[in-house]
Parts: C-alpha cells; sequence; structure tokens
C-alpha cells in the first residue's frame, strides 16, 4: 500500500469530510486504487509532502492540465482518496521536519487555485461561474487545504489549550512569526488604507455564521481599514498598534456598524485571521475605506444630536442587518462595510457571493435573499490579493471542535429536520433581555435593538446545543488518547462519532423521560 501511505503524508492526509460536509460512515483505511484510477493525478503524489505540494501547485497552474472541464473532477478525485485514510497514515516524521515549509507552501497551492478560478472567468461569463461546480470545488479544496494546516499545527506544536478565564484574550493577530503567521513575501505585515481584515471569532455563532452557506467556511468577518493618511501609506501591524490614525470599520451583531482603532480591534482575541489588499490603485482603495468610515461617523452624529446627546451610544450606530440584504443600507452586516465602500470606489462584490441554506436560522433572522456577500467569499475575489493568514494556535482545536459541530446541527436540521425546542427558561431570559434592551436598563453592548427574541432564543439554543456537542467530542478524543492513540480524530471521525452520538441519545430520549431536559433532543429534535 505504497501509494496509501504516500499520499496520506503527501497531500489530503487528513479529511475529504470538509468537502462533502460530512461523512455518513466511519470508512476503514483502505483504498482500492483500481477503483479510483486517475493516471494524470496519480503521478502528483510523491514520497515527500513539500514536493506533493509542490507538484499539485504546477498542475493547477498549468492551464493546459488544469482545466474549467476538469476542476471538479480534480478535485473530487484528489479528495475522494483521502476518505479512507486516517491520522495514522501519515508519515510524521517528515511532517514535524517540514510542518513550517508544508504550511506556507499550501498557503500559495491555495493562491493558485483561486488565480487559476479568476482566470476562467476569461472562458465563461461570471454569472456562468457563480453557479459552475469548479467554483463550489475551489472553495471547498481551500477549506480542506486550512483544515489540513490546522491540523498539522495543532499536531506538530501541541499547544496549551486556551483557558479563557486566565490567558489573555488577544493573540498577536498578524504579528506573528512562521509557521502561525504567513505572509507572500516572508516580511512583517503592512497595513494599507482599503485593505480588508477577514477573520474568525471563537463563539458557536462565529461558527454559525461561517457554516451559513451551502459550501461551508471558516471565516465569519470582515473588517474594513481606514488610515488617515494619504494614500498608499502602509504601518507595520506594531506601529498600527500604537497609531491613532489606524482605524476600522466593522459591523457586528451586537452594536452594529462604528469604528475603532486597530488597537481596539486586536483586542478582540480572534482565532484566525487574513489580509487582503486591492488590485486596484491605493487610491481607490483609500477612497472606498474613507468613505465608508465617514459614512458611519455622519450617521452616528446625525443620530446623536437628534436624540440630544454629546457622547457617543451604541444606539448611535447603524443597526446590524440580519436578513443580509446587500441592497437596503438602512440595516448594514460586516461584509456590506466593504461593499457599500468599494462601490464608491466603483468596483461591485462581491464577484462570487455566497448561495445560503435555507433552515431554521436563516428563517428566524429574516434572510429572504438567496445568496449574500459573506467574509469567506474574499478567498476568491479576483479583485483582492491575500497577502498574509495567521492563526492564534491556541484556540484552533476548539475551533475545529465548533465547525463540526455546527456542521453536525446544520446536516441534522437539513436531513432529518431537526429544530430547536423553545425552552420555558430562555422565553423569559429573552423577553428579560429584549425588554431591559428596548428601555436601555442594560445589554447595551451585548444585544442590538432590532435584535427580537425569537433570534435571542435562538442564540441561547445554539450556544447550548453546540457546547453539549462540543464537549462530546472532548470526550471522543480523551477515549482515543486513552485507548493509545496518540493522534487525534480528524473532522470525518468526529462527525461519524456525532453521528453515532445523535443515535444513541435520540433512543434514549424515546426510552427516558427523566434524560430529556439534559439530553441533545431534549432541545434539539425532529
Amino acid at each position: 500500500m505504497r501509494k496509501k501511505l504516500l499520499f496520506g503524508a503527501g497531500f489530503l492526509c487528513l479529511s475529504a469530510a470538509l468537502y462533502w460536509g460530512y461523512v455518513k460512515t466511519f470508512r476503514s483505511s483502505s483504498i482500492d486504487m483500481a477503483s479510483l484510477s486517475s493516471v494524470h493525478l496519480d503521478r502528483l503524489i510523491r514520497s515527500d509532502v513539500l514536493e506533493t505540494l509542490t507538484a499539485l501547485q504546477t498542475y493547477i497552474e498549468n492551464p493546459n492540465e488544469f482545466t474549467l472541464a476538469s476542476c471538479a473532477s480534480d478535485i473530487s478525485y484528489l479528495q475522494s482518496l483521502t476518505m479512507r485514510l486516517r491520522p495514522e497514515d501519515m508519515n510524521l516524521s517528515s511532517i514535524k521536519r517540514d510542518h513550517a515549509e508544508i504550511v506556507r507552501k499550501s498557503f500559495f497551492v491555495r493562491q493558485a487555485l483561486k488565480n487559476r478560478l479568476n482566470g476562467f472567468a476569461k472562458d465563461i461569463s461570471v454569472a456562468k461561474l457563480r453557479n459552475h461546480p469548479c467554483t463550489s470545488a475551489a472553495r471547498n479544496g481551500m477549506r480542506i487545504l486550512r483544515y489540513i494546516d490546522d491540523y498539522i499545527l495543532t499536531t506538530v506544536l501541541n499547544p496549551k489549550p486556551f483557558d479563557p478565564k486566565k490567558d489573555k484574550k488577544a493573540g498577536s493577530i498578524l504579528n506573528d512569526k512562521a509557521p502561525l503567521l504567513i505572509t507572500v513575501d516572508r516580511g512583517p505585515v503592512k497595513l494599507r488604507s482599503g485593505d480588508l481584515i477577514m477573520s474568525r471569532g471563537n463563539a458557536y455563532t462565529s461558527a454559525a455564521i461561517s457554516r451559513i452557506g451551502v459550501e461551508e467556511a471558516q471565516f465569519s468577518h470582515l473588517a474594513q481599514i481606514y488610515i488617515e493618511a494619504p494614500a498608499g501609506t502602509e504601518v507595520t501591524i506594531e506601529q498600527a498598534l500604537k497609531d491613532p490614525r489606524v482605524h476600522t470599520v466593522e459591523a457586528h451583531i451586537e452594536i452594529g456598524s462604528f469604528t475603532r482603532s486597530f488597537a481596539k480591534y486586536a483586542e478582540d482575541g480572534n482565532a484566525r485571521a487574513a489580509q487582503f489588499r486591492f488590485r486596484g490603485s491605493a487610491a481607490d482603495a483609500h477612497k472606498a475605506a474613507k468613505s465608508i468610515f465617514t459614512y458611519v461617523q455622519k450617521y452616528q452624529a446625525k443620530k446623536m444630536k437628534e436624540a440630544h446627546r454629546t457622547r457617543l451610544s451604541v444606539n448611535d450606530n447603524p443597526p446590524y442587518d440580519f436578513k443580509m440584504d446587500g441592497n437596503d443600507h438602512s440595516e448594514i452586516f460586516c461584509a456590506e462595510i466593504v461593499s457599500m465602500g468599494y462601490a464608491n470606489a466603483g468596483t461591485k462584490l462581491p464577484t462570487f457571493p455566497t448561495i445560503l441554506k435555507k433552515n431554521e436560522l436563516t428563517e428566524k433572522m429574516g434572510i429572504a435573499v438567496s445568496s449574500a456577500f459573506a467574509p469567506a467569499d474574499m478567498e476568491i475575489e479576483p479583485h483582492f490579493v491575500q497577502l498574509a493568514e495567521w492563526r492564534d494556535l491556541r484556540q484552533i482545536p476548539s475551533v475545529m471542535k465548533k465547525d463540526v459541530a455546527l456542521s453536525s446541527m446544520f446536516r441534522w436540521m437539513a436531513e432529518r429536520k431537526y429544530s430547536f425546542q423553545t425552552k420555558s427558561i430562555d422565553l423569559i431570559k429573552a423577553m428579560l433581555a429584549w425588554t431591559a434592551r428596548q428601555t436601555d436598563l442594560g445589554f447595551k453592548e451585548r444585544l442590538p435593538k432590532n435584535m427580537d427574541q425569537k433570534v435571542i432564543r435562538l442564540t441561547f439554543a445554539i450556544d447550548r446545543t453546540g457546547a453539549l456537542l462540543e464537549e462530546e467530542l472532548e470526550k471522543f478524543e480523551t477515549q482515543q488518547s486513552l485507548g493509545g492513540r496518540k493522534l487525534r480524530p480528524i473532522f470525518w471521525e468526529q462527525m461519524a462519532y456525532l453521528e453515532k452520538f445523535r443515535k444513541e441519545d435520540a433512543a434514549a430520549f424515546r426510552k427516558n423521560p427523566l434524560f430529556r431536559n439534559s439530553s441533545l433532543h431534549g432541545g434539539f429534535r425532529p
């Protein structure tokens, strides 16, 4: 089984489940290569992981080999091999030796995939490419590669788990060393007015937002950088943390749209972040950033004047757009901040919007649009180039489990018609919180006035169910470790475990009424 081992060590050795969204059954690690034969792709597989990634990048960049016609099937084939692999198939010694360069090379493979996808727009119209299987496959391929990076880094570096009660929340966002920070030129990150930062928090709502599209993602937020300096001015992260001219323009669920210093932004403690820069002129990028910065501040000033206030309140912010309607700017969501600014500079975003799921989450949020600008759309946006990517490795294991939990929840909602059951305590808590917020008696920084009670109850349910599933995944990992397994389970194994847990919990729920309140099915069932 030489090919199995080399492929496991060499490329997509960890989880094809991210491509399919989930895997229904636990698969063995045995591969019948005859049934999966694809000679032109098999030749990419080498004994060394870096050589394999290099060969893959070369293949993707070759327009005579990686074509629009072959794109989806090529990616699907490579992923199909991994569905029968386990972490034990990896060549750990070579991965430990080369992990930093593996992650760097993976970054450039993703960029090659993005560039080829963008190039395909010359072959067919952008409108047709939006719905082409290659676009979905490219998104999935990028997600898989990043998951592999996460798994390799957490395996090799074995970070101490993040403890929110003891550890400093803020990590060294975009200001770290390789392999936690990857930059195109290996130098420090430099920010320019008009740059965007795509990020991911470690909350269950962040996981839900990142999974809201039919093609699931790993990011949940976009922030616009604005620097009060001449267009093209660049500052390092260290300088940005001290320079009051460096701002972010953002929209948060809790408080709507606002501006703040980059130093305050860095305190949020994001688990991952990526920097993107406009391919057009620095002047146009600066114009876009300045226009949305000015828009938000003028809106706030008008509201303050109307309320006869001299100090800014969260009530003065443009409200958050739960409906994700990018054409209606009376309410604004995070990516809409970016599209509004760049529209003022003559660029329409996004080129490839996310197709949204239709489920209880989108229904209760009042989302009527079929597609929207999601943060992760930046990964394949042709108007921007990615310059850097960073991860707070302390938080990544928990983020990965949250992704599994939310993917499982959304799968059950789609396939088994699961929905969240309203609990009496949630009704009371939501009513009290909503009333306090409407009368300005509390929750100003935690709850928007335009969030109705059903959405508040939904966030309670997502948090509770997500925490229960993440706890089960912790138990699964502990069981595997106590059983002598040295490596953590991967995505598709975790998905299979949660499916097994769901079945057992459903049986116990039906059998024992006393079990109901503390069970998964007590709050989430068909």
